[in-house]
């Protein structure tokens, strides 16, 4: 009983201990999905029922389709054929399942650990020991082989033929998604008709493989492979009927003593088997083995093969880099540019929509440089999402085999961030029938896949135009990673402000668009981009003065905002100030003062003083003044001369405050005072520079970025608020300097100095005040 009232007690002390001990595994199986080069990942491994849940989530419920779309990808066929007791269980290794699949669609969602964890320099011992299966073709290949068994040989079984068809060739109507629910299960189809076709032919597997125009060679290498021949559900036997071992035909062993070739040596390219007969092919080599130090080779590429004795009485070639990439002296083995130029023409020959067929045709026609142009990185762009691919074979068995040390992997890496084609298509149908069904090529692309011929062009005027959508995340993920070389493409070009959206010549479109967007067809490199964006947004891939200054991850755009405050913090207009407060405080003490020298900011034009003396800020006043009348002015003077018998009176008349015509020439005339000229040299560079900087803040205003411009009043508000007090400190010095410190005082009543007169004009009246003259007094001082 004791024990049973401590139970409750310790239970949370249990939990806490699990914790624990789960928490530093947890943290150790994260590292190593992330970053799998870790020496100490070697020992990792996946438990084998997270592998089932993962390969029932993608084969069984997943985005595609569920259990309808049984089999895209590929490697899906297979796992139901594990399921239903029709494979070896050697040949149902649930990671090497995963990897072939998510290898053929890597951007579903259960791909993306397998990815990272089974990346090519890997050194987790469980991917090199369940490596993916580069036998198997990817579904759209098997679709295909399909379409042009059963349109070429109507003998064949009606049933697979309708269930695997080309419902429509309505550009309307074909999508991934009715492709898929038209064939469900193109490499189940594809193996029946084969079968069947063998039946009628009479043929084997190995003379199926061998014949390279056959359709069936895909379906009949795999099922050479060790791998494909343990399916014997889609190899040897009926796909519907009870799972049984493959017959003895199905898999011929080559005999150490045949007197023709083995059936594996049907499957070599003409260079390899024109090599092995000792003929020099173009472009191959006598013995297919590779130079390897810093040398380049434009190999083949190598093809499925089966497992094969070498005769007795022959030596055994080396193998090459494609075929064990790692062995140590591959470190140096680099594949040729030419070699990976015509894989590159291969592929999109094929597919011209590719994604990375996209990336490449700015490379080619010179709208984008960088290390991405690379060919090999090029290739590797476009292999990354599509292995399997007929064209990727010499670029995957390099860098995708596990235990590969080819450096070229990774100083000519692909893009591991590039969006796949289906999703790029995707994401371009959705944007443009929700945010830009005005957007050049929008309308070829909603026609379907086979007129749209350059997806990543149109999403990136799209994304260029409205960057804040949803659909364009994944493109602003590629663009962080690869925005340097494809800077166009990404926004980071040149660009013009145009009144709607740009569209694209390629696309059937206006000219004025991203040059490296195009597919051909007439888009020059020379021509720029031209997104209008006439209303305030947050983005952050806004274009701040220079070309290259285009923020890219959000602590760019917060060190760009710093700058524009920065910039708006009016430093320089406040320095401008406290000089000009200094120089008048300076001037003002050193006598340098009006009609004395022609001091600061003064002009000396005459010998009059009174004239000296005329401040030509109010010409008004001074040229209406009337004529003083003698009987005042004998009145002014003998009043002064009683009050101070001993100071000199001056008075100023009509004739010598009318500006003539005299007047403004006396200007060129005046007199520099000394140290003049250093300061207008201040003061003209400080003004260019504040005016420079003014215009500056304009043009990032006029981004309508609402960041940018919040930055830029902050800036101001902040200069504001150091520098403000320096203005009163300029005001009170201007006040000290307009006073004429000389003017003796003159006392006499206080009375107005200014009166109307009769005539509605003023006469100047001597002032009796023992004050000092004001410097206001209608612009006239008098010493």
């Amino acid at each position: 009983m004791a024990a049973a009232g401590q139970l409750p007690r310790l239970l949370p002390r249990l939990l806490l201990l699990l914790v624990a001990v789960a928490a530093p595994l947890a943290s150790a199986q994260t590292a190593c999905e992330m970053n799998p080069t870790v020496a100490a990942c070697e020992s990792y491994t996946v438990a084998e029922a997270v592998l089932q849940r993962d390969l029932a989530s993608l084969c069984g419920s997943s985005q595609l389709g569920g259990a309808t779309y049984s089999g895209w990808p590929a490697a899906c066929t297979l796992w139901h054929e594990c399921q239903q007791g029709r494979a070896a269980p050697a040949s149902c290794q649930p990671l090497a399942l995963l990897q072939t699949a998510c290898n053929e669609s890597p951007m579903l969602e259960a791909c993306m650990p397998y990815l990272l964890m089974c990346a090519p320099q890997s050194v987790v011992r469980q991917c090199a020991q369940q490596p993916p299966i580069r036998q198997l073709r990817s579904s759209m290949q098997l679709y295909t082989a399909v379409q042009e068994l059963c349109a070429a040989d109507a003998d064949l079984q009606a049933g697979e033929c309708r269930s695997c068809s080309a419902q429509t060739f309505d550009p309307d109507k074909v999508t991934v998604q009715a492709l898929q629910a038209n064939c469900a299960d193109p490499l189940g189809s594809l193996a029946a008709l084969c079968l069947e076709e063998q039946g009628l032919s009479g043929s084997t597997l190995g003379s199926t493989a061998g014949d390279q125009n056959d359709t069936c060679s895909t379906w009949a290498s795999f099922c050479l492979s060790d791998v494909g021949s343990g399916f014997w559900g889609l190899c040897g036997g009926k796909r519907n009927g009870t799972a049984q071992a493959p017959a003895a035909a199905a898999v011929p062993s080559p005999s150490p003593v045949a007197a023709s070739p083995p059936p594996v040596q049907l499957l070599q390219p003409p260079s390899e088997r024109a090599s092995a007969q000792g003929q020099l092919v173009p472009g191959s080599s006598l013995t297919g083995a590779e130079s390897v130090t810093g040398t380049t080779e434009a190999a083949p590429p190598p093809s499925p093969r089966p497992a094969t004795t070498t005769p007795a009485g022959s030596v055994a070639a080396p193998a090459t880099c494609y075929e064990d990439p790692g062995l140590e002296r591959c470190r140096s083995f680099q594949q040729s540019d030419e070699a990976s130029v015509a894989d590159i023409q291969r592929l999109c020959d094929a597919m011209p929509s590719m994604v990375g067929c996209g990336l490449w045709d700015q490379c080619s026609t010179g709208a984008a440089s960088g290390s991405y142009c690379q060919p090999f990185s090029a290739l590797g762009s476009i292999c990354l999402a599509n292995p399997a691919t007929d064209g990727c074979q010499r670029w995957a068995s390099l860098c995708t085999t596990a235990g590969s040390v080819v450096q070229q992997c990774i100083t000519a890496a692909p893009i591991r961030t590039v969006m796949g084609t289906s999703q790029t298509m995707e994401a371009v149908a959705q944007a443009c029938s929700l945010h830009g069904a005005s957007v050049a090529g929008c309308q070829q692309c909603a026609a379907g896949w086979r007129s749209c011929t350059n997806p990543l062009a149109v999403l990136s005027r799209l994304c260029l135009a409205s960057p804040e959508i949803s659909q364009c995340s994944n493109f602003e993920v590629m663009c962080a990673e690869a925005g340097t070389t494809f800077s166009s493409l990404c926004g980071r070009g040149t660009r013009t402000i145009a009144s709607g959206i740009a569209g694209n010549s390629s696309s059937g479109g206006s000219s004025e668009v991203p040059a490296t967007a195009s597919s051909g067809g007439g888009n020059s490199s020379s021509e720029v981009e031209a997104v209008a964006r006439m209303y305030l947004h947050a983005s952050m891939s806004a274009m701040i003065l220079f070309k290259s200054w285009v923020p890219s991850s959000g602590g760019a755009y917060v060190a760009s905002c710093l700058a524009i405050i920065a910039i708006a913090v009016v430093a320089l207009k406040a320095l401008n100030l406290h000089l000009e407060a200094c120089w008048a405080t300076q001037l003002t003490g050193a006598d340098d003062s009006v009609g004395g020298g022609g001091g600061f900011g003064s002009l000396d034009y005459g010998s009059s003083p009174a004239r000296a003396s005329l401040d030509i800020k109010d010409p008004r006043r001074s040229s209406n003044m009337p004529m003083l009348r003698q009987s005042m002015r004998q009145s002014s003077m003998t009043h002064q001369q009683q009050q101070h018998p001993q100071q000199p009176q001056r008075f100023i008349t009509r004739p010598e405050a009318s500006c003539g015509f005299a007047a403004p020439l006396a200007f060129l005339h005046a007199r520099w005072a000394p140290g003049a000229l250093a300061r207008n040299v201040v003061r003209s560079a400080l003004t260019g520079a504040a005016v420079l900087l003014d215009y500056c803040l304009m043009l990032v205003v006029v981004t309508f970025n609402l960041g940018l411009i919040l930055s830029a009043t902050l800036g101001f508000c902040l200069g504001a608020l150091a520098f403000g007090h320096l203005g009163e400190r300029v005001a009170a010095a201007a006040a000290a300097a307009a006073v004429d410190v000389r003017a003796p005082p003159m006392a006499v009543p206080r009375t107005t100095s200014l009166q109307p007169t009769p005539e509605n004009d003023t006469d100047l009246q001597y002032i009796t005040s023992h004050q000092p003259l004001p410097p206001h007094t209608l612009g006239v001082r008098i010493q």
